[in-house]
This record gives structure tokens, C-alpha cells and sequence, in this order.
């Protein structure tokens, strides 16, 4: 993973990406500034990973350009990230071991927010804690139905898909 050096841009393109974002959906532009100047990118080649085997996720990821696939350790795929979409929201609820690898497909570039960074600014501003509580609720929602929809082997439900809307 690398970084680049010129966050004035990427805080501008930020601004402009983050408002589509399931997640920040809703927030004012100042609050959307304040995100921007918490988050980091993070640009992957093909075959790189979002973190490694074992390791507690701190960071919620959102995906930018490019695709991710979260796959089981046995290479079977469970998911497919696209650009929009997020990975380690869990990491703003409860801390989690990373148990499935996540993989770069093609060149892709992300935001990386350290989840405490994103508590303390939750904590200092309600506004911002109300709305990312209820986009953090619906996300979750439409993870898990996903995840039942695959156990029981029920059709998607798209109706569910915050992503599409």
C-alpha cells in the first residue's frame, strides 16, 4: 500500500466523493470537510490486501476506484467491493480480527479513516454522531440480510441495497 503526497487534492476530491457516500450521507459540507481532513488514501496494485490475516480492523476503508473482493482463506469470494461501498465499518462498532483476506482485483484507490478518529469526532460534534449512527444502522442492516439472504439461499433482496439508492 502506498500514499500519496498530496492530500490538498485528494481532501478536494473528498469533498466532492464523500456526499454520495452511503455512509456520510446527509452530512452538512462543513462536516464533510471535517471527515476529509481525518482520512488518508490508500492506492493498491492488483493482488494486495486491505490489512493482513489476524489483525484487529481500526480503519474503515471506502473504495474509491477500483474493486475489492473479500474472499475465505480457501479463495472462495463472499463479497465484491465497489467503488462507493465500504469495508470495516464494523470497526467504528466493535473491534474484529480480520479472518478473510480482502484483495485488490485491479488498481484501486481508497480512504483510509482510523475508527478512532472517527469516534472523536462523533463524540465532539452530535450532528455528525446522529447521522453516521443511522447510515452505520442501515449498512449494517443491509450486510447482514445479505448474509441470511446466503445462508438460506434466498434471492437478493435489491430493495435493501442503500448502495443503489
Amino acid at each position: 500500500m502506498t500514499r500519496e503526497t498530496t492530500p490538498n487534492r485528494f481532501t478536494e476530491e473528498l469533498t466532492q466523493r464523500l456526499p454520495r457516500m452511503v455512509l456520510f450521507r446527509g452530512l452538512t459540507m462543513p462536516e464533510i470537510r471535517l471527515v476529509a481532513s481525518i482520512s488518508e488514501e490508500l492506492v493498491l496494485r492488483p493482488g494486495e490486501e486491505v490489512g493482513e490475516f489476524g489483525e484487529i480492523v481500526s480503519n474503515l476503508y471506502l473504495l474509491l476506484d477500483g474493486e475489492l473482493v473479500i474472499q475465505t482463506p480457501s479463495g472462495n469470494e463472499t463479497r465484491r467491493i465497489h467503488p462507493g461501498e465500504d469495508y470495516g465499518l464494523v470497526s467504528l462498532i466493535e473491534p474484529r480480527r480480520i479472518v478473510q483476506p480482502v484483495l485488490a482485483q485491479v488498481h484501486s484507490r481508497l480512504v483510509r479513516i482510523l475508527a478512532d478518529a472517527v469516534h472523536a469526532l462523533m463524540e465532539s460534534n452530535e450532528s455528525i454522531a446522529l447521522t453516521l449512527w443511522r447510515n452505520i444502522a442501515r449498512l449494517q442492516t443491509y450486510h447482514f440480510m445479505q448474509l441470511v439472504d446466503r445462508w438460506t439461499g434466498s434471492p437478493p433482496r435489491d430493495d435493501l441495497n442503500p448502495y443503489n439508492r
